[in-house]
């Protein structure tokens, strides 16, 4: 081979290789910039039950939405908006959704074996607080327990604390039945507390469980002003919902939830009015009297447990 045809391939090597690598860092710049701008964002998918509606819930839970939006680092919450509590609780059983909020019976129960991680619990005003009672309604021409003999009951989903458990064992112990059935002609369940409340005004049941605070958030929303509404009974102050999740899932994500908590801290200390048109959370650690309210609440469930008429309310997921 001639010394000319030597170097002309030599030099054409030499431009493989160089052309070679520059392709190939090209590729790697490429996959790179892919990879910083659309690498996978961690999503925390929040499930909630609307005690109004969902379109009422969406506008209620925006600005807590937005708060993570705006100072996430990294990571998105993402509302869930059930139909009833059945497809809240499978859905988190099943791990769609990672934080559910419940009121804080559902959670006692649900953590009976120390499986669940509590975050929040929610800000209520002052008002807001006093409100937060179990009540029983109607709109028919009576005045007192005594005389619903023959009437028809509805309650909500058995795990709603204001919506069936404080109020079914309040009309045991008040009305001393053998069973409730002895005494209404007919007790139904609602999903919600604003299908039991339509149910009510629409004629299909005479009395319906529910709660002060979620009443006149579904009669404004409704624009709804019967002055025959008569409470029938009504409950001692209940402690408010709470933002829990399963500690499997906190301590996999033990970062994420650090920055959640801290946002829900910063938005506490920067609002120290609570407004009704919206919806805030406080820490739980930082609650010493909402713990106290918890304490109280569990013996309570406990006395359930342990007495003879009792409700079912300790089920299992998807049990009755």
């Amino acid at each position: 081979m001639t010394q000319n045809k030597k170097s002309i391939l030599y030099f054409v090597a030499v431009f493989i290789v160089i052309e070679t690598a520059a392709v190939f860092y090209a590729v790697s710049s490429v996959k790179s910039l892919s990879d910083s701008q659309f690498r996978p964002v961690q999503v925390l998918r929040i499930g909630i039950l609307p005690d109004v509606s969902q379109k009422y819930s969406e506008r209620y839970w925006h600005d807590f939405i937005k708060l993570f939006a705006d100072d996430s680092d990294g990571f998105i919450v993402e509302p869930y908006i059930a139909h009833s509590y059945s497809e809240l609780l499978t859905g988190f059983s099943n791990g769609s959704l990672d934080i559910i909020y419940v009121n804080p019976a559902t959670y006692q129960t649900l953590n009976e074996n120390g499986g669940l991680e509590l975050l929040a619990c929610q800000r209520l005003t002052v008002e807001g607080r006093d409100k937060n009672r179990s009540i029983l309604i109607t709109n028919k021409e009576i005045e007192f327990l005594n005389q619903t003999r023959g009437l028809r009951l509805t309650f909500v989903d058995k795990f709603s604390l204001t919506g069936y458990i404080i109020p079914y064992n309040s009309l045991v112990k008040s009305l001393s039945p053998t069973k409730l059935s002895d005494w209404f002609s007919e007790i139904s369940f609602a999903p919600t507390k604003s299908q039991a409340f339509n149910n009510m005004i629409n004629g299909e049941t005479d009395i319906v469980a529910i709660d002060k605070l979620s009443l006149l958030k579904i009669m404004d929303y409704l624009q709804y002003s019967d002055t025959n509404l008569k409470e029938l009974w009504v409950s001692r102050t209940v402690p408010g919902s709470v933002l829990c999740c399963y500690k499997s899932f906190a301590e996999t994500n033990e970062n994420f939830l650090k920055k959640f908590r801290a946002i829900i801290q910063r938005s506490a200390d920067a609002n120290e009015r609570v407004s009704t048109k919206q919806i805030s959370f406080e820490l739980i650690e930082s609650n010493y009297k909402y713990q106290e309210q918890l304490k109280s609440l569990k013996k309570y469930i406990e006395n359930l447990k342990s007495g003879r008429k009792r409700s079912n309310v300790l089920m299992k997921i998807g049990g009755e």
